[in-house]
């Protein structure tokens, strides 16, 4: 994808993450620039590990911000000890303490499944609340937009995909001219 820069992301991700493009648009036919805030982390995809504005995408002057949103409170339990509670998290206004608190006992978002799960071997994770990826739009005038939504996936480079898939429909929403497609291209 000639079109994309990437800023802030490893080689490997930035495989990752145009693969996700592909499966949703095809190719990328116009500039697109993509600047991750936070540094992603292997195997640490879901939202739960991150807190507020993580990317934006840049194209046409306007700008999507990705943002880990929502609070988490938790309650980390090891089994091996009878259900002792090891660690409590409430983490709120998007500062991504729970990433950061939980990472010395679960390091991959399969592992971090399993104990929200109760299918870890050694941990189980009680938890209220959580995080999603949300986005946002500024228009080239700098106005932020009253329009986001809801990101469906949890995985990072998946929930870009569909900004992608919903970057034409958000132009038109806020105004702007694009003779950006995803129906032409999967045409």
């Amino acid at each position: 994808m000639e079109n994309l820069t990437c800023k802030g992301l490893s080689a490997a991700h930035r495989r990752m993450l145009i693969k996700c493009i592909a499966e949703e648009i095809g190719s990328i036919p116009e500039p697109v620039e993509i600047e991750f805030m936070e540094h992603i982390r292997r195997k640490q995809y879901s939202s739960l590990w991150y807190g507020g504005q993580v990317a934006v995408i840049r194209v046409h002057g306007c700008v999507f911000e990705i943002h880990a949103l929502g609070d988490v409170y938790a309650w980390l339990y090891d089994k091996s000890d009878h259900d002792r509670e090891l660690l409590y998290v409430k983490d709120k206004n998007n500062s991504g303490r729970f990433g950061s608190d939980i990472e010395p006992y679960l390091k991959t978002d399969r592992a971090l499944v399993a104990a929200i799960c109760r299918k870890h071997n050694r941990y189980w994770i009680d938890m209220e609340h959580n995080n999603w990826w949300e986005c946002f739009v500024r228009t080239p005038d700098g106005e932020r937009h009253d329009l986001m939504w809801v990101l469906d996936s949890d995985h990072i480079f998946a929930a870009i995909g569909e900004v992608f898939y919903n970057m034409e429909q958000v132009l038109f929403d806020v105004g702007l001219e694009s003779g950006y497609s995803p129906e032409e291209e999967s045409k």
